[in-house]
């Protein structure tokens, strides 16, 4: 068999992700901290989900106030082009 440096990388990327897996935490404090970093990065995610939102509704309402101001302005426009009764 030829040596191949991506397979032989690929392979020990492999390896070392089982091996990882399989460990087992021997201490209460590396689960305490595994369950400490699970909760950050829910929370991390979870407050930038609300920020999105909640851009996405700011937006949405300026988008609503950028069409009310030009059907306004439309309208005065339109009266403005009418011609006058005498």
């Amino acid at each position: 068999m030829l040596f191949s440096p991506t397979t032989d990388v690929s392979h020990h990327r492999q390896v070392t992700a089982l091996q990882e897996a399989r460990r087992v935490p021997h201490h209460r404090t590396e689960i305490a901290g595994f369950h400490h970093d699970f909760e950050s990065i829910f929370r991390t995610t979870y407050s930038q989900r609300v920020d999105i939102q909640s851009h996405r509704q700011s937006v949405h309402s300026e988008n609503e106030l950028l069409q009310r101001i030009l059907r306004v302005n439309m309208t005065i426009n339109t009266s403005a082009k009418l011609p006058r009764p005498t």
